[in-house]
């Protein structure tokens, strides 16, 4: 009690410095004190305070929560009333102070217990569900989620693979004014016109300026005024809409009306309606592995620690037991030999993923060996070693015809070998004969030509001829077996020294054919010098020859990367060309597609190309059109760590 001036001065001091709001209340209801706190709380001056009404229940001992006016919303403030007396009449004392904040944070904390618990019982209830029960789990979860935003409807609406949609549960179903028929055209619609947005929206019935058509027609027919649309997305993939609607639209600040707040409670559903179909999927895989396992043409048995876990009745066939009798026995049991399984690559050395694979000796029931392939790889489990999948297939008689086509290979080796080197020992004792010949009738020429007549002479003029094609071909049949095999030392060779070489050499050619020769800066390759002459030589010396009539030969040289370890090579003319029909046999020995009297030559320019090209690891082919040039393509080895 405050009964005097001394008293009352000192009240007045110690509320002064009070940082709570206090007034004092007169028996009228009147405000006859404020302090600073006071005008401050009620955005007024203490001055401006005084003698108004204080407008407030006056209820004595209780603490109690009012709310002030404030340009920007209510504030909230605890008032706690005492009896007094003032300036010798009975009062009482208000103290307030404002909890606006704590009142908010107390809330928004209910609220989102209220959505845990909303999130928590919905993925308990699809925890327990399976694929088949999506539509009961995703009624009953519509039914917490209305609830929670006090809406009058819910649907739950997938994409599905068509691009068409699926209403999987509507709460507590189409509204009353619709049919269920009437009802999924206009909720299709609306779904299909917001396709493609990732933000929760709100929608009002006949809101000035709201542009979508089909949710105006959906709210009009269900004759609801609010809509909210919240996408159901996982990332960039969109997995359906969550649609709730209210017979009046939410408060601005009461639940519901931020519909970002059920962002995830949407990651919840996202996530469950993806398992269910993820574990439906996985037992189906499973269901299909199991099958495949079983129906499987090759051998199949699952291994841990040594023993088999698990056998197929492809794999019981080709060993001779039953399957039952498979499972539990040591995978030792199944080599021919203690050495073959030790020969085994150890499990444990390869991660997980990793194929291990190998030729083995194993051993049937009956006691028959046979060769089989093995191919295994790491399951993820939680055994040590790690459990082991072993695919068998018998190879028995493809090791058999792999063995009898190496032992052909090799006779066809030394066949091809003995061939060679009887060629080249025919051709080089031929030379001498052919020589003598040919000197012989040119003697003959000289010393009795004057005495033969103009046939005689013509037909020594035909023996020497053909003295000298012989000679020529014998000399092409030499250089053809003097090329060294693939195994032959190669260096880095140099295409445009090759190239300036060969020049030097035709220079006469070229200079009376008036050929002119473009030739792009060219790398260097693996090879054998003379090999990559006698290559340019041949391929120029066909473009000089077969020019088109009355036309200087235009040949152009060019060489482009074909990928890291290999050079393209271009030899390109505008000659009289090669018809399609001719263009595989232009390699073949002796082959000649012209007449000896239009173009000189013995048919084996292109053999010993091809020859040299294939003997170091590349290829060859041309295009070519009759009357339209040709192009000789070579694939050649580059020179290791070359730049291109």
């Amino acid at each position: 009690m405050i009964s005097n001036g001394s008293g009352e001065q000192g009240f007045r001091a110690l509320v002064e410095a009070a940082t709570d709001a206090i007034l004092v209340i007169g028996s009228s209801g009147d405000i006859l004190y404020a302090n600073d706190a006071a005008g401050d709380l009620f955005r007024q001056t203490p001055a401006t305070l005084h003698g108004a009404p204080f407008g407030y229940p006056v209820v004595l001992g209780q603490t109690v929560e009012v709310d002030l006016p404030a340009a920007e919303g209510v504030r909230i403030a605890e008032m706690r009333v005492s009896s007094v007396c003032w300036e010798g009449g009975p009062a009482a004392v208000a103290i307030l102070r404002d909890v606006s904040e704590r009142v908010t944070l107390t809330a928004y904390l209910r609220d989102r217990l209220h959505l845990e618990e909303l999130m928590l019982d919905i993925s308990a209830g699809f925890a327990r569900a399976t694929l088949a029960d999506e539509e009961e789990v995703s009624g009953r979860a519509l039914t917490r989620i209305a609830a929670y935003l006090h809406a009058d409807h819910a649907c739950l609406v997938v994409w599905q693979d068509d691009g068409d949609i699926r209403l999987t549960a509507c709460h507590p179903g189409p509204p009353r004014a619709m049919t269920k028929v009437a009802f999924l055209p206009l909720l299709r619609a609306v779904v299909l016109s917001a396709r493609g947005r990732i933000d929760p929206r709100p929608f009002e019935r006949g809101r000035e300026g709201e542009p979508n058509e089909a949710v105006q027609a959906l709210l009009q027919r269900a004759n609801m005024a609010w809509l909210g649309l919240l996408p159901l997305a996982a990332g960039h993939e969109e997995v359906g809409w969550l649609l709730v609607m209210r017979a009046r639209p939410p408060d601005p600040d009461g639940v519901g009306s931020d519909l970002d707040v059920l962002r995830p409670v949407a990651a919840v559903l996202v996530d469950s309606l993806r398992r269910l179909r993820a574990e439906a999927l996985l037992n189906d895989v499973l269901a299909k592995q199991a099958a495949v396992f079983q129906q499987a043409v090759e051998g199949l048995v699952l291994v841990r620690q040594g023993r088999i876990l698990r056998a197929n009745q492809a794999m019981a066939q080709m060993l001779g037991y039953p399957v039952d009798a498979l499972v539990g026995m040591e995978t030792r049991a199944l080599f021919a030999s203690d050495e073959g399984y030790d020969a085994l690559e150890p499990p444990a050395s390869l991660a997980n993923g990793q194929v291990f694979t190998g030729e083995h000796l194993f051993q049937r029931r009956s006691g028959e060996r046979f060769w089989v392939e093995l191919k295994g790889v790491h399951v993820d489990t939680f055994s040590d070693p790690p459990d082991a999948v072993w695919v068998l297939r018998d190879i028995s008689e493809q090791r058999e015809e792999r063995r009898r086509k190496e032992q052909l290979i090799d006779e066809l080796r030394r066949s091809n070998a003995e061939l060679e080197r009887f060629a080249f020992i025919t051709s080089h004792d031929l030379k001498e004969p052919v020589r003598m010949v040919a000197s012989y009738v040119n003697l003959l020429s000289r010393r009795y030509g004057e005495r033969l007549d103009e046939e005689g002479r013509e037909f020594l003029a035909f023996a020497l001829e053909g003295a000298r094609r012989i000679h020529q071909m014998i000399e092409g049949i030499l250089d053809y077996a003097r090329i060294e095999k693939a195994g032959a030392d190669v260096e880095a060779v140099s295409l445009m020294e090759s190239v300036q070489r060969v020049q030097e050499d035709l220079k006469d050619s070229l200079r009376e054919s008036g050929a002119h020769l473009d030739v792009d800066p060219l790398p260097s390759v693996l090879g054998v010098t003379s090999e990559i002459d006698r290559l340019f030589a041949n391929l120029i010396g066909n473009a000089i020859k077969f020019a088109k009539p009355k036309e200087a030969p235009v040949i152009r040289i060019t060489c482009v990367p074909e990928d890291e370890a290999t050079w393209h090579l271009k030899v390109s003319d505008q000659g009289i060309g090669i018809p399609a029909r001719d263009r595989e046999r232009v390699f073949d020995l002796f082959w000649r597609l012209h007449a000896r009297e239009n173009f000189d030559g013995n048919g084996l320019g292109l053999a010993i190309v091809k020859r040299i090209v294939e003997r170091r690891g590349g290829h060859i082919w041309l295009d070519s059109r009759e009357n339209d040039g040709t192009t000789v393509h070579v694939l050649l080895p580059a020179v290791p760590g070359r730049e291109a």
